[in-house]
C-alpha cells in the first residue's frame, strides 16, 4: 500500500528544510506555464513549523562553530521563507566561502615558441632528462643480468640467444625513442603478441616495425627496461617502500610538468578509471561495473572540467598506501 499524499503541513515541513535556492535553480524553465509556485500553507500547523524552526536554527548555530561558515554570506537565512514570484532571483550562494584567487590567466603555460608537432608537446612532458634516466638505468640493469654467472654461461649454450642481439656499449636514448615510438604504434593497430608485427605474411604484414627495428632487438631492450636501481631499491615491508618504483620517475615527472604546462580551473574533479590488464602482479583490481576493462590497475586523476590531467596516481592497495600516505590525503 502506498502512502498517501502528503498535505500541506507535511509538504510545508519537508520544504521549509530545503534551501529555496538550490531546489528551483535546477529546474531549467523559461516557460511562464511550466513555472509553478508551489502552495504552502504556513498556517496550518504552526506549533509543529516553529519547533522545526528552531531546530533547524540551534542545528545552524551548532554547526556554524566548526569550521568556517557564516550567515552572513547569503542575503538571506536558508531557514528564511520568502514569497516567489516570476521576478524572484533564484541564484544559489553557498554557504560555505571557498577561497579560491587565481593568480594568473587560466591557460598553457611555459610553452616554448617553437612548439607547433605534436611530437614537441610530447617532449615538454617527456623530457631529455626521463630519456637520460632510462637509458642510464636500462643499461645498468643489463650489465647486471648479462654480467651474472648463470646468463653467461646461458649464452655460451645458446649462441643465437636474443641476449647476444643487446648491444655492447649499451643502447641509445635514439634507440629508445624508436622504441617508445614502436609502442605507441601497437595501440593504434592492434595484434595479440608483440612479434605478430614483425610478420612477413602478406595479409597481416605491417612493414613500418620492420623498417625502424629488428624484432629481436625490440625484445631485448623490452627484457632490459628499467626506471629505477635494483642496488638502492627498497625491500616491501621496510620502512619507506614504494610500491610503484619502478615508474615512479615517469609518474613524477608527468606529473610535475602537467603541473608546469597549465594552470587548472576552479572545476576540478577526482576521476576513478582502470587500467585494462591482466598481469601476474599483486596490484590487480577487479570492479565489474568498468565495461571496457574488468581487471587492471586503478588509478586516480585530478582532472580540470576541459579534461585535462593535472595529476595522476596508481592505486596499489589500501595495506601498500598505508606505507606512505592515507589514502584520504595521497588521493583526495
Amino acid at each position: 500500500m502506498t502512502d498517501p499524499v502528503p498535505g500541506p503541513s507535511r509538504l510545508g515541513r519537508k520544504r521549509h528544510r530545503t534551501n529555496l535556492f538550490e531546489s528551483f535553480a535546477d529546474r531549467g524553465s523559461d516557460s511562464e506555464d511550466d513555472f509553478e509556485i508551489p502552495h504552502v500553507d504556513l498556517e496550518s500547523d504552526s506549533s509543529e513549523s516553529d519547533t522545526d524552526t528552531r531546530s533547524s536554527d540551534s542545528e545552524c548555530e551548532d554547526s556554524s562553530a566548526v569550521g568556517s561558515r557564516s550567515r552572513n554570506q547569503t542575503d538571506r537565512p536558508t531557514n528564511e521563507w520568502v514569497e516567489v514570484t516570476k521576478e524572484t532571483d533564484f541564484t544559489f550562494r553557498p554557504v560555505y566561502d571557498i577561497n579560491f584567487t587565481v593568480r594568473e590567466p587560466l591557460s598553457a603555460r611555459n610553452i616554448p615558441e617553437e612548439c607547433k608537432d605534436p611530437i614537441d608537446y610530447f617532449s615538454l612532458f617527456i623530457d631529455d632528462n626521463f630519456w637520460g634516466t632510462l637509458r642510464r638505468e636500462t643499461n645498468r640493469y643489463a650489465d647486471q643480468f648479462l654480467g651474472s654467472d648463470e646468463i653467461k654461461a646461458w649464452i655460451q649454450d645458446h649462441p643465437k640467444s636474443r641476449y647476444t642481439k643487446w648491444p655492447e656499449g649499451g643502447v641509445e636514448i635514439k634507440r629508445l625513442k624508436q622504441y617508445v615510438g614502436l609502442l605507441l604504434n601497437m595501440g593504434l593497430t592492434h595484434k595479440k603478441v608483440p612479434d605478430s608485427y614483425w610478420t612477413t605474411r602478406k595479409s597481416q604484414a605491417t612493414p613500418y616495425f620492420g623498417s625502424i627495428m629488428p624484432v629481436d632487438e625490440f625484445n631485448i631492450i623490452s627484457r632490459m627496461l628499467h626506471l629505477n636501481n635494483l642496488e638502492t631499491e627498497i625491500a616491501r615491508g621496510q620502512e619507506g617502500y614504494d610500491p610503484w618504483c619502478k615508474v615512479r620517475v615517469m609518474l613524477d615527472t608527468v606529473n610535475q610538468k602537467s603541473k608546469l604546462h597549465y594552470i587548472p580551473s576552479q572545476n576540478l574533479s577526482i576521476d576513478e578509471s582502470m587500467i585494462g590488464m591482466k598481469n601476474r602482479t599483486d596490484f590487480i583490481q577487479y570492479m565489474p561495473n568498468k565495461r571496457h576493462a574488468r581487471f587492471g590497475l586503478k588509478k586516480f586523476e585530478l582532472c580540470d572540467s576541459n579534461g585535462y590531467v593535472n595529476h595522476l596516481e596508481i592505486y596499489a592497495g589500501g595495506k601498500e598506501l598505508d606505507t606512505r600516505h592515507d589514502e584520504g590525503q595521497a588521493f583526495v
